[in-house]
């Protein structure tokens, strides 16, 4: 039969590795979902230097008016990839959000 110290100390031991194992998830988490927001901030970045890149040289090439008015129609395209970022960022916060939760006992 264990005294009572012993199984405090056991007691005690198993409260911080259950704790550990906590702090561990929510780090791996944490660190899944940057590496996540990071990689889509690059793909976001490039695709709107590509685009940025085109928009200008059509602009160079622009002779007439009219080809101007097809530049300011591009617009739509542009709100549709911000709506697309935030459906992104808002899906890998869904993502991380359950485990971040602290179970209750």
């Amino acid at each position: 039969m264990s005294t009572l110290p012993e199984q405090f100390s056991h007691a005690r031991a198993s409260q911080l590795e259950a704790q550990l194992a906590m702090v561990r998830n929510f780090t791996g988490k944490a660190i899944e979902s940057v590496e996540k927001i990071v990689a889509l901030n690059l793909t976001t970045s490039r695709a709107a230097l590509e685009k940025s890149s085109a928009a200008v040289n059509q602009l160079i090439a622009a002779k007439d008016p009219r080809d101007l008015l097809a530049l300011t129609t591009q617009g739509q395209a542009g709100f549709d990839g911000i709506l697309a970022y935030g459906r992104q960022l808002l899906s890998i916060a869904a993502e991380l959000q359950p485990g971040l939760t602290v179970p209750t006992p």
